[in-house]
C-alpha cells in the first residue's frame, strides 16, 4: 500500500523506544514507534503507534488495514521473543554475537556502556 520504498530509517532510543520510518519518492509513507514497557522480570509489553500521511483513505480504514497486515508480523515477533526467553532461561545469557550486516549494534553497545557517539554514528539508515 505504500508504493515503492525509497528508504527506511531505524532509530533506537535506549533503553525502551524504537522508531521506524519508511520513505518513498513522494515523501514519508509510514512511521512506527514502539515503546517497550517491562511488566515483570520476564514479561515486556510493547506499545506501538503507526502514523501515515493524510490521504484519500479514511483513518478508520487505514487502522483496520494496519491491524490486518501487521497481525502476522506481531505473531511472528511474539513467537521469536518467547523462544529467546526460553533459551535464556535454559542456557543463561545473553550471549549475543555480531554479524557483518549488523549496522546498529556497535553504536547501541557504545550507548549502553555510557560512551558518546561521533556524529556519523547518530544517523542510522539503510536502503530497503
Amino acid at each position: 500500500l505504500e508504493g515503492q520504498r525509497l528508504k527506511g530509517i531505524g532509530r533506537f532510543f535506549a533503553p525502551t523506544t524504537c522508531q521506524l520510518a519508511f520513505m518513498s519518492k513522494a515523501g514519508p509513507k509510514l512511521f512506527i514507534t514502539v515503546v517497550y514497557s517491562p511488566q515483570t522480570r520476564d514479561d515486556i509489553q510493547a506499545l506501538a503507534i503507526f502514523s501515515t500521511p493524510k490521504g484519500w483513505l479514511p483513518a478508520w480504514l487505514k487502522g483496520k488495514a494496519m491491524v490486518y497486515f501487521h497481525d502476522q508480523i506481531i505473531k511472528q515477533d511474539q513467537a521469536m521473543i518467547k523462544a529467546q526467553l526460553e533459551n535464556l532461561q535454559a542456557f543463561g545469557g545473553p550471549k549475543y554475537k555480531q554479524g557483518p550486516m549488523d549496522f546498529i549494534k556497535p553504536a547501541m553497545m557504545k550507548l549502553m556502556n555510557g560512551e558518546t557517539l561521533v556524529p556519523d554514528e547518530t544517523q542510522f539508515s539503510c536502503w530497503l
